[in-house]
């Protein structure tokens, strides 16, 4: 099988490289030929990771650029997409121009559609916010990563959707040897600069705890830590080949976020790589946080919904090593179970091959 994949980041970019970027090799061993083609380069990304507008030249340029490999698409059996072609382009070209290609199987890591329908002026509400509604509808498959998306995509008349959520590659994290207790308890957190603003929500509590004598440490990765009274902080760069290593060096794993529509559409990703690092872990309970945490003899760690919430279940973590082992261990077991590259492949893979003729 020969794919055109139209992702829209390179590598660096989470959302590409962990819902397309990973599969690659795995599918080349199924003697498929994959060409990347990603919307937005290295250089637009490390703009917008230091806080810079790229220019509007440079835009147009990776515009067209896409607009001419989707000239030669007829040479591929299927179109892999990335949420949309471009952002900001009308639905209604984007719902022809996939008509004309081969059968697209376009995926989806989170709420995309309310960049649109939810935006703060009238106009852009006007204009595009049935607009990836209409490109979902063009898709011979549209896959979610999130149970959020697929209500969405089901309410927008779709009419394949496949749920395949984001997962790690279970060869990439290592769960470390069990070692004595240490002085302090590292509370991890991993992200981007865009996503550091969640930490805030659980700043008071750890600064309660710090307050009732515990001894911990906010460990984070990928942006610049907040300041917490009381509590050390440490910032550490993002690294492809660090990220696993600096994960399992958390004694708990954190992920707060807001209650609001974005919020709802996430795919709990770092929860999931600390669960494969055997890290247990705090979330807030808002969309996929609760599915993947799980119950019983699949939990993992804890929902929390407010600060005494938060304040008590790292109060428990924090307390027993023992405990902490027992959810690290029932976490990477889900996630070897549920949410690994060697369980996600070969489904997404099927859902590829039952793609036949246009319409199917």
């Amino acid at each position: 099988m020969k794919v055109l994949v139209l992702s829209r980041y390179v590598a660096r970019g989470a959302s590409s490289r962990l819902r397309m970027l990973q599969y690659l090799p795995v599918f080349a061993g199924y003697g498929w030929a994959c060409a990347e083609s990603p919307l937005l380069d290295e250089a637009y990304l490390a703009a917008v990771y230091a806080g810079r507008k790229p220019g509007m030249w440079r835009l147009v340029c990776l515009y067209a650029r896409r607009l001419a490999v989707l000239l030669g698409a007829w040479r591929y059996d299927r179109i892999w997409l990335e949420k949309e072609l471009w952002p900001w382009a009308p639905g209604w070209l984007e719902a022809i121009l996939l008509r004309l290609l081969p059968p697209a199987v376009i995926d989806y890591d989170d709420a995309l559609f309310h960049n649109y329908d939810q935006h703060p002026r009238a106009i852009c509400r006007t204009l595009f916010a049935g607009k990836i509604a209409t490109v979902m509808r063009s898709a011979s498959v549209v896959v979610a990563g999130s149970r959020y998306v697929l209500d969405y995509a089901k309410a927008a008349g779709v009419r394949r959707i496949e749920y395949v959520p984001t997962v790690v590659d279970l060869a990439r994290y290592a769960v470390p040897p069990a070692c004595a207790p240490k002085p302090t308890c590292v509370v991890g957190w991993i992200g981007t600069p865009f996503t550091v603003k969640y930490l805030d929500l659980i700043a008071p509590a750890l600064s309660a705890l710090a307050r009732q004598g515990h001894v911990l440490e906010l460990r984070v990765i990928g942006a610049a830590a907040p300041a917490i009274a009381g509590v050390a902080v440490q910032s550490r760069p993002w690294s492809v080949d660090r990220e696993a290593e600096d994960i399992a060096a958390f004694d708990v794993g954190v992920m707060p976020l807001e209650d609001s529509q974005w919020e709802r559409g996430k795919c709990a990703y770092k929860l999931i790589q600390y669960m494969a690092c055997g890290v247990p872990v705090v979330a807030s309970p808002v969309g996929m946080n609760a599915e993947v945490v799980g119950e019983g003899a699949q939990q993992a760690g804890f929902l929390a919904a407010d600060t005494p919430a938060w304040m008590d279940a790292l109060t428990q973590l924090l307390q027993a090593p023992e405990l902490r082992q027992r959810l690290g261990a029932q976490g990477r077991a889900r996630v070897a179970a549920e949410y690994s590259l060697q369980v996600a492949a070969p489904r997404l893979a099927a859902i590829f091959n039952a793609v036949g003729a246009k319409g199917a």
